[in-house]
């Protein structure tokens, strides 16, 4: 092998090496930011749950008050047929 050719494939080897460091950089980049997305997700759906929990009380307790307010509209609805007058 001439000294030319030794020489271009050391040059070939060396760059093959620093384009394999940086593509397992990449990689690496890569894989983090996919783990990391992940468990954002998951903090973003356990805390809108937890939000939930916390808030289904109320909800509920709203709920009943508006079927009570409704139970008692429909009464003085009725109340307004039964009394004298109405045609």
């Amino acid at each position: 092998m001439d000294e030319q050719s030794r020489k271009l494939l050391l040059d070939t080897y060396k760059l093959t090496e620093e384009n394999h460091t940086m593509l397992k950089k990449l990689r690496r980049a890569q894989k983090n930011a996919h783990t990391f997305k992940a468990i954002y997700w998951v903090i973003i759906i356990g805390a809108s749950y937890y939000a939930y929990l916390q808030t289904k009380p109320y909800l509920e307790q709203a709920k009943q008050f508006y079927t009570a307010a409704q139970v008692q509209l429909e009464g003085i609805k009725n109340i307004t047929n039964i009394l004298p007058g109405k045609k």
